[in-house]
């Protein structure tokens, strides 16, 4: 028999509003007959950003591991993001109707984190759930009635909680990359029929304290879907 506290989550009622400041450039240019590319700059000066904290209470005599929100102090968010979208309508015939999609994130920030649950001290820390680099990869159709999207969407290492006694180090969740499949057909102007395909590649959900002592595997299936869509 394991003798292990139990464990739980609740809320916390003295939660104050998550405040931010926000400054944003962006630079656009659109293609003369489809698509465009554009780059953005964001910074973000944060105050009261939510976050997990776990303590142990005592309720009906039993200590249990409570986890609930609180706001931590201040924090900043910065990061550059490019996008680029285009139908190759240079093709002939059908492969016209083929076009790409890309994007990529570069995020940084810090915050302030509450040492522990009623404390009014602060360390500074990663920005739970906050991943430092993102893209998206998109091929792309549109013709004939037909409409397509295969897609690889990667989320790169994030911070899912800070560390908390007794472990010294932060929970943090592994990069992965889904690939999704959608495609649709126009039986007639009000009518179409819908496939989609999540996570073909049935990518999976891991956690673990700092790089090498894993926690928490999840692993996801691919889902298939087929619907019809009516329009008035």
């Amino acid at each position: 028999t394991v003798n292990a506290a139990g464990s739980g989550s609740a809320g916390n009622p003295y939660l104050s509003p998550t405040r931010s400041t926000n400054l944003d450039a962006t630079l656009e240019y659109y293609f003369q007959n489809n698509g465009y590319a554009q780059l953005a700059l964001f910074h973000r000066d944060i105050t009261g950003y939510l976050q997990n904290f776990t303590l142990d209470e005592s309720i009906g005599r039993q200590v249990y591991r409570v986890t609930r929100p609180q706001n931590s102090g201040k924090g900043t968010l910065r990061g550059a993001e490019f996008g680029i979208q285009k139908f190759f309508d240079f093709l002939p015939g059908p492969w016209s109707g083929f076009g790409a999609q890309f994007n990529y994130t570069w995020i940084d920030g810090d915050n302030e984190s509450k040492t522990a649950f009623d404390s009014d001290a602060f360390t500074t820390t990663a920005l739970v759930g906050v991943a430092r680099q993102n893209y998206n990869v998109a091929l792309l159709y549109e013709g004939h009635g037909i409409t397509g999207r295969l897609a690889a969407t990667r989320r790169g290492d994030y911070v899912e909680q800070i560390a908390e006694p007794p472990f010294d180090q932060d929970r943090v969740v592994q990069a992965a990359t889904f690939v999704d499949l959608s495609i649709g057909y126009e039986l007639n102007p009000r009518l179409s029929l819908q496939f989609d395909a999540i996570n073909l590649t049935r990518a999976k959900f891991q956690s673990s304290l700092g790089p090498y002592q894993p926690r928490d595997i999840r692993y996801n299936p691919t889902t298939y879907g087929v619907s019809l869509r009516f329009k008035m």
